[in-house]
Order: structure tokens, then C-alpha cells, then sequence
């Protein structure tokens, strides 16, 4: 089991086709390891009257690869 709590978020909606950025931190509780922050990246489409996930990227950020500053100017 791990907690997920999510962050900003942002979201791009064009006709039928969405796309949403959400910053989240992820822990396992009682677990030795810190919390893992990364991007979740959704994108969607609709049809008729529903909103359908058609992909979902995750990226882990670190020392090296940070969340950028700017992410939600």
C-alpha cells in the first residue's frame, strides 16, 4: 500500500482532446525511504459525452532531473 497526494496541476483543453500535468508525492507509510515526487502526465479524449484517458506518462524527479521551477507560470 502507498499514499498518493497530489499537488498543482494544470490542464490544456482543446475541442475534444485534453492533456493534464499533476505534480504528486508519493510514500509508503512505515517505509525507510523519503517520499518520491515526480509529474504524472495524462491525455485524454472525448467521446459522446465521456472523457477517455488514452495515455499516462509518469517521470520521477531527482537531484539531477528537478521538477521545473516554471512548471505551472
Amino acid at each position: 500500500m502507498f499514499v498518493n497526494n497530489s499537488g498543482n496541476k494544470k490542464s490544456f483543453v482543446f475541442g475534444n482532446i485534453a492533456h493534464f500535468l499533476v505534480v504528486y508525492e508519493a510514500s509508503i507509510p512505515n517505509s525507510k525511504f523519503p517520499p518520491q515526487q515526480g509529474l504524472d502526465s495524462f491525455q485524454l479524449m472525448k467521446k459522446g459525452n465521456q472523457w477517455l484517458i488514452t495515455s499516462i506518462v509518469n517521470e520521477v524527479s531527482s537531484p539531477w532531473n528537478p521538477l521545473p521551477k516554471n512548471l505551472f507560470e
